[in-house]
């Protein structure tokens, strides 16, 4: 098991929720492109949709069918509006995420850097040190 800094973790952390706002992302957009098909669709279908000649109750009949039609192209207008406004959330958590994941990145590179050096003053004050002592004997 390795020992982990604080920032370390909260790195880790960053990582996965943006793998999972990821996710999500990509399945909203799946989720509105269907939408939208489907809203196409419906509409399709409401503009192939003529009205029949004739006696009234075939006239009567085309106008329900287009009734229904048109009912199912307002449900599927709403849906893709719903499904566009998940997306675009979706797309913005993911983003905040991916943000939050590069600024914690950037201050474990800063620590990492601040450690080194730290380290190699360390090092230097050492060696100079021991570099007075052997002057001195």
């Amino acid at each position: 098991m390795t020992r982990r800094t604080a920032i370390g973790t909260l790195l880790r952390v960053a990582e996965l929720q943006e793998a999972v706002a990821r996710g999500k992302a990509a399945q909203a957009l799946a989720a509105a492109s269907t939408a939208e098909l489907e809203r196409t669709e419906a509409q399709d279908h409401l503009d192939a949709a003529g009205l029949a000649g004739g006696a009234s109750t075939a006239l009567g009949t085309s106008t329900q069918i287009r009734l229904w039609r048109a009912s199912a192209v307002t449900l599927a207008e709403a849906t893709a509006a719903t499904a566009r406004s998940d997306r675009n959330a979706a797309l913005d958590s993911w983003t905040e995420a991916r943000r939050r994941q590069r600024l914690l990145e950037r201050l474990a590179a800063r620590k990492r850097e601040e450690r080194l050096a730290a380290r190699e003053k360390s090092e230097q004050a050492l060696a100079d040190e021991l570099a007075g002592l052997a002057r001195r004997r």
